[in-house]
């Protein structure tokens, strides 16, 4: 098993790596949008290399920039207090983006229609399956050990004899319900890798349209900004792009494709799409 996730989390982490190439900033943008350029190889730099130095991303991304936050002994806080502040990310408005980024794109579709079914699917049974795993965790275990007395003194008043059930012992229980949480992650398992590729391929377009959206806000705020002689500065919806990028880059997965990740390799697809696509419990909704 073991090996299998390893294997599992190589092909996860190659489906990334080949989404985040898929949507390398264009050569015309170092012209045109020149600091969206930037700011989309600066995310993919860090993605390439995630455990080297992060690149600086261009002081145009932060609604308030200090240039001096960023000293030797602050490394490691949050990019906010590091460098400034940035457009607070709100699923609404990178859905927004989406939506009016999708003409700048030859295909604007996130997932298919079959493909959202599947998804809407496999969201209905990891949820299930959460709900019978979260009965069978350590606390509960040592709370059936304790039940089962309690339990066995009102049967024996109500049919004036002991039970035929014997107890069991608390390790008894514990090995029980171990071996239940294995059996239910590992279907967890199988239905998140299921995901994961639709998951990729969202994100991706997700990506794509976004950047081809800001670099045209870019250009075209330039060419405004130059028609009445003033220096170019980034409008908030600009800002907001840095921030949504930030947000659904593909790379942002590949903690939850690691093999290492126990705790994320159940991520459902509500939790994988966030931003992206809505589920609620009944249908599922988004920009397509």
């Amino acid at each position: 098993m073991g090996q299998r996730r390893l294997d599992s989390s190589r092909n996860l982490l190659g489906l990334i790596d080949a989404a985040i190439r898929a949507v390398e900033p264009k050569a015309d943008w170092q012209k045109s949008a020149p600091t969206t350029a930037k700011v989309c190889l600066a995310l993919d730099a860090n993605a390439k290399n995630p455990a080297g130095r992060a690149s600086k991303l261009p002081p145009e991304c932060f609604t308030q920039y200090d240039p001096f936050a960023a000293t030797p002994e602050k490394v490691g806080q949050s990019l906010q207090r590091d460098l400034g502040r940035i457009v607070q990310f709100n699923p609404d408005t990178s859905k927004a983006l989406i939506v009016a980024g999708a003409r700048l794109v030859a295909d604007a579709t996130l997932i298919t229609d079959d493909e959202k079914t599947s998804l809407m699917k496999i969201q209905t049974k990891m949820d299930n399956l959460k709900t019978q795993l979260s009965k069978f965790s350590t606390a509960a275990a040592t709370t059936e050990h304790y039940d089962q007395a309690h339990r066995r003194v009102v049967q024996t008043l109500q049919n004036g004899a002991l039970p035929s059930k014997p107890v069991r012992l608390l390790d008894s229980i514990h090995a029980e319900y171990a071996a239940n949480r294995r059996a239910l992650s590992s279907v967890l398992f199988e239905l998140y890798h299921q995901a994961f590729p639709l998951a990729i391929k969202a994100h991706a377009k997700a990506l794509e349209i976004i950047r081809e959206q800001m670099a045209f806000l870019e250009s075209k705020e330039r060419e405004e900004s130059k028609l009445f002689s003033l220096p170019w500065k980034p409008s908030l919806v600009w800002q907001a792009c840095a921030t949504a990028q930030m947000r659904l880059h593909p790379d942002r997965l590949r903690c939850a494709a690691s093999s290492d990740s126990g705790a994320t390799s159940s991520a459902t697809p509500r939790e994988l799409l966030e931003g992206i696509i809505e589920f609620t419990n009944t249908e599922k909704s988004g920009a397509k």
